[in-house]
């Protein structure tokens, strides 16, 4: 009886952190899928830098690899920056 309790309650805590790194992994695939697409040079240079660490955090703890998988997600969903455009000069107006 105290053996099969333990094997229980051993399940209970192996079996949920099993699912949360398959989770963690599965999420990490489907950004790597995502980077792919991304055709702004210095935004998929950014995103693939912390998906990288990311992908190192996953080994660890799943709360780590979670919030990795957010920022590189806040990163790729992040607003292109907007191109600079040049300063128009006044143009004088002909009324003729």
């Amino acid at each position: 009886m105290r053996l099969a309790t333990l094997l229980l309650v051993a399940a209970s805590v192996v079996l949920p952190t099993a699912a949360a790194r398959a989770d963690c992994a599965m999420q990490i695939k489907d950004l790597k899928a995502k980077v792919e697409r991304v055709t702004d040079r210095t935004k998929r240079a950014a995103v693939t830098k912390e998906l990288n660490k990311t992908i190192m955090i996953g080994r660890g703890s799943e709360t780590e690899c979670l919030n990795g998988v957010t920022r590189t997600r806040r990163l790729l969903n992040a607003p292109d920056e907007a191109p600079v455009k040049p300063k128009e000069e006044h143009a004088q107006v002909n009324w003729n």
